[in-house]
């Protein structure tokens, strides 16, 4: 018999992706790093883009989602 109760590699890392994911979008909705600071002068500025990052936030949490819901559901 076969045991479904194991932790293939692929199980982790689906578990690993789907975590970061969710901690990317985080990121870019909250933190205003990645799309707010300007190289050239080294400050920041105002924040021009904020619903871009909202939608790219929620985006990408809603795949980190998707991919943590997949992960749950071909697990049983």
């Amino acid at each position: 018999m076969r045991d479904n109760n194991k932790f293939t590699f692929r199980t982790v890392w689906s578990i690993i992706m789907a975590v970061l994911y969710i901690a990317m979008g985080g990121l870019i909705m909250f933190s205003g790093l990645i799309l707010k600071y300007n190289f050239r002068d080294n400050n920041s500025q105002e924040d021009d883009f904020l619903i871009v990052r909202y939608i790219l936030g929620v985006g990408i949490i809603g795949y980190g989602l998707f991919r943590a819901y997949r992960v749950y559901k071909y697990k049983k």
